[in-house]
Protein backbone atom coordinates (compact mmCIF):
# COMPACT_ATOMS: atom_id res chain seq x y z
CA UNK A 1 0.00 0.00 0.00
CA UNK A 2 1.29 3.44 -0.90
CA UNK A 3 1.36 6.13 1.75
CA UNK A 4 0.94 9.89 1.64
CA UNK A 5 1.54 12.34 4.44
CA UNK A 6 -0.02 15.80 4.41
CA UNK A 7 1.99 18.41 6.30
CA UNK A 8 1.11 21.88 7.57
CA UNK A 9 2.22 24.02 10.50
CA UNK A 10 0.17 22.96 13.52
CA UNK A 11 -1.73 19.88 12.26
CA UNK A 12 -5.02 21.25 13.60
CA UNK A 13 -6.94 22.15 10.46
CA UNK A 14 -5.44 21.88 6.97
CA UNK A 15 -3.43 18.66 7.01
CA UNK A 16 -5.90 16.65 9.13
CA UNK A 17 -8.75 17.71 6.87
CA UNK A 18 -6.67 16.77 3.81
CA UNK A 19 -5.91 13.37 5.36
CA UNK A 20 -9.51 12.55 6.27
CA UNK A 21 -10.93 13.81 2.98
CA UNK A 22 -8.26 11.97 0.95
CA UNK A 23 -8.80 8.71 2.84
CA UNK A 24 -12.57 8.95 2.39
CA UNK A 25 -12.21 9.45 -1.37
CA UNK A 26 -9.53 6.76 -1.74
CA UNK A 27 -11.67 4.24 0.16
CA UNK A 28 -14.71 5.04 -1.99
CA UNK A 29 -12.63 4.21 -5.08
CA UNK A 30 -10.89 1.19 -3.50
CA UNK A 31 -7.48 2.76 -4.13
CA UNK A 32 -4.50 1.07 -2.48
CA UNK A 33 -3.19 4.28 -0.93
CA UNK A 34 -3.78 5.92 2.44
CA UNK A 35 -2.84 9.23 4.02
CA UNK A 36 -1.68 10.45 7.38
CA UNK A 37 -0.94 13.99 8.54
CA UNK A 38 1.50 15.89 10.71
CA UNK A 39 2.65 19.39 11.60
CA UNK A 40 6.02 21.07 11.55
CA UNK A 41 5.31 23.19 14.64
CA UNK A 42 3.53 20.82 17.01
CA UNK A 43 4.73 21.02 20.60
CA UNK A 44 1.73 19.50 22.39
CA UNK A 45 -1.39 17.58 21.45
CA UNK A 46 -4.04 20.08 20.42
CA UNK A 47 -7.61 19.47 19.35
CA UNK A 48 -9.10 20.84 16.16
CA UNK A 49 -10.92 24.16 16.59
CA UNK A 50 -14.69 24.46 16.19
CA UNK A 51 -14.51 26.34 12.86
CA UNK A 52 -12.42 23.50 11.40
CA UNK A 53 -14.97 20.94 12.56
CA UNK A 54 -17.91 23.00 11.28
CA UNK A 55 -16.30 23.51 7.86
CA UNK A 56 -15.50 19.78 7.57
CA UNK A 57 -19.18 18.86 7.96
CA UNK A 58 -19.89 19.58 4.28
CA UNK A 59 -17.30 16.93 3.34
CA UNK A 60 -18.50 14.21 5.69
CA UNK A 61 -15.37 14.06 7.86
CA UNK A 62 -16.49 16.06 10.90
CA UNK A 63 -16.52 13.05 13.24
CA UNK A 64 -12.90 12.27 12.36
CA UNK A 65 -11.95 15.92 12.83
CA UNK A 66 -13.59 15.96 16.29
CA UNK A 67 -11.36 13.07 17.41
CA UNK A 68 -8.10 14.38 15.94
CA UNK A 69 -5.17 15.59 18.04
CA UNK A 70 -2.19 17.32 16.46
CA UNK A 71 0.82 15.15 15.65
CA UNK A 72 4.39 16.34 15.04
CA UNK A 73 6.30 15.28 11.96
CA UNK A 74 8.92 12.61 12.65
CA UNK A 75 11.70 11.00 10.65
CA UNK A 76 10.04 7.64 11.27
CA UNK A 77 6.84 8.84 9.61
CA UNK A 78 8.76 10.33 6.72
CA UNK A 79 10.81 7.20 6.16
CA UNK A 80 7.60 5.17 5.91
CA UNK A 81 5.88 7.28 3.25
CA UNK A 82 5.94 7.57 -0.51
CA UNK A 83 4.65 11.11 -1.06
CA UNK A 84 4.62 14.26 1.02
CA UNK A 85 2.18 17.03 0.21
CA UNK A 86 2.67 20.28 2.08
CA UNK A 87 0.11 23.01 2.45
CA UNK A 88 2.53 25.82 1.66
CA UNK A 89 5.79 26.22 -0.22
CA UNK A 90 7.80 27.07 2.91
CA UNK A 91 6.75 23.75 4.47
CA UNK A 92 8.31 21.90 1.53
CA UNK A 93 11.52 23.92 1.84
CA UNK A 94 11.81 23.10 5.55
CA UNK A 95 11.29 19.40 4.86
CA UNK A 96 13.72 19.27 1.93
CA UNK A 97 16.36 20.97 4.07
CA UNK A 98 15.85 18.71 7.08
CA UNK A 99 15.27 15.24 5.64
CA UNK A 100 18.44 13.27 5.08
CA UNK A 101 19.34 12.38 1.51
CA UNK A 102 19.38 8.74 2.63
CA UNK A 103 15.61 8.81 3.32
CA UNK A 104 14.80 10.74 0.15
CA UNK A 105 16.90 8.42 -2.04
CA UNK A 106 15.81 5.15 -0.36
CA UNK A 107 12.11 5.87 -0.81
CA UNK A 108 12.39 7.96 -3.97
CA UNK A 109 10.41 10.37 -1.81
CA UNK A 110 8.40 13.06 -3.55
CA UNK A 111 7.75 16.36 -1.77
CA UNK A 112 5.20 18.65 -3.40
CA UNK A 113 2.93 21.54 -2.47
CA UNK A 114 -0.78 20.65 -2.56
CA UNK A 115 -2.54 22.56 -5.32
CA UNK A 116 -1.24 26.08 -5.58
CA UNK A 117 -0.58 26.20 -1.84
CA UNK A 118 -3.26 26.46 0.82
CA UNK A 119 -3.22 29.56 3.08
CA UNK A 120 -3.66 28.92 6.81
CA UNK A 121 -7.15 29.81 8.10
CA UNK A 122 -6.09 29.36 11.75
CA UNK A 123 -7.83 31.95 13.92
CA UNK A 124 -10.01 33.08 11.03
CA UNK A 125 -13.74 33.10 10.46
CA UNK A 126 -15.86 30.16 9.38
CA UNK A 127 -15.75 31.64 5.86
CA UNK A 128 -11.96 31.39 5.94
CA UNK A 129 -12.17 27.71 6.86
CA UNK A 130 -14.85 27.03 4.24
CA UNK A 131 -12.67 28.63 1.56
CA UNK A 132 -9.63 26.69 2.75
CA UNK A 133 -11.44 23.34 2.71
CA UNK A 134 -12.89 24.10 -0.71
CA UNK A 135 -9.34 24.63 -2.02
CA UNK A 136 -8.06 21.46 -0.32
CA UNK A 137 -10.95 19.32 -1.57
CA UNK A 138 -10.48 20.51 -5.16
CA UNK A 139 -6.73 19.82 -5.01
CA UNK A 140 -7.32 16.37 -3.52
CA UNK A 141 -10.01 15.56 -6.09
CA UNK A 142 -7.41 16.29 -8.80
CA UNK A 143 -4.81 14.22 -6.96
CA UNK A 144 -7.20 11.28 -6.61
CA UNK A 145 -8.04 11.54 -10.31
CA UNK A 146 -4.31 11.42 -11.18
CA UNK A 147 -3.74 8.42 -8.90
CA UNK A 148 -6.74 6.48 -10.17
CA UNK A 149 -5.81 7.14 -13.81
CA UNK A 150 -2.09 6.61 -13.35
Amino acid sequence: MQKIIFVCSGNTCRSPFAMFYFNKKAAELNLNIRASSAGLSVFSKNKVCQNAITASYAYGVEEEMKKHFSTPITLTALSDTDYIYTMEYHHSVVLKNSITDKIITKNNLKIEVLGQGIPDPYGGSIDDYNKCYDEISKAIDLLIKEISNG
